[in-house]
């Protein structure tokens, strides 16, 4: 029987030259993503840092997206805003448009959004509406972030 691959020793030599390849480019591409998101995770860290600083335990803040590096660092409660994590009666309200007064039910104080705000909403999600009229601007990230969802603010409800 004819076995050409273990006659040529092209295939031993050449399968660790493969994988040091793959890992120079692997290497090379968490360093490059290391290097580019750096502004994003110093931004994150002085962002929690500050709000701790600034709210107390009791503090309910509501964030609709990119709550887990928030919501594991922070002290006072987070809720959860995009259903995901939050429970079945908030996803269930979520798909009815039935938000309106999830602040005011869960006691909310404080909102944190992540993502620059256009127009004149802050929110607008499953029936939750609140308006920039409604919120003050408390606290934003300090550097320009390079990343859209790293554009930390937190904002303080009017009552």
């Amino acid at each position: 029987m004819f076995r050409y691959c273990d006659e040529l020793p092209f295939p031993r030599l050449f399968t660790p030259a493969v994988y040091a390849v793959g890992t120079l480019l692997l290497l090379g591409y968490g360093l490059h993503y290391q290097v580019i998101h750096d502004c994003d995770r110093i931004n994150s860290h002085l962002f929690v840092t500050e709000v701790n600083r600034m709210t107390r335990e009791s503090d309910v803040i509501y964030q609709v997206d990119g709550s887990g590096y928030t919501g594991y660092f922070l002290k006072a409660h987070l809720v959860n805003g995009d259903g995901l994590m939050n429970s079945y009666e908030y996803a269930d309200r979520g798909r009815r448009n039935g938000l309106a007064g999830y602040l005011e039910e869960i006691g909310a104080t404080y909102i944190i959004h992540n993502r620059h705000v256009e127009g004149d909403m802050l929110i607008d999600y499953h029936g939750l509406k609140v308006p920039c009229s409604r919120v003050e601007r408390v606290l934003n990230v300090p550097l320009q972030p390079n990343n859209r969802y790293s554009c930390f603010a937190l904002y303080r409800l009017k009552r």
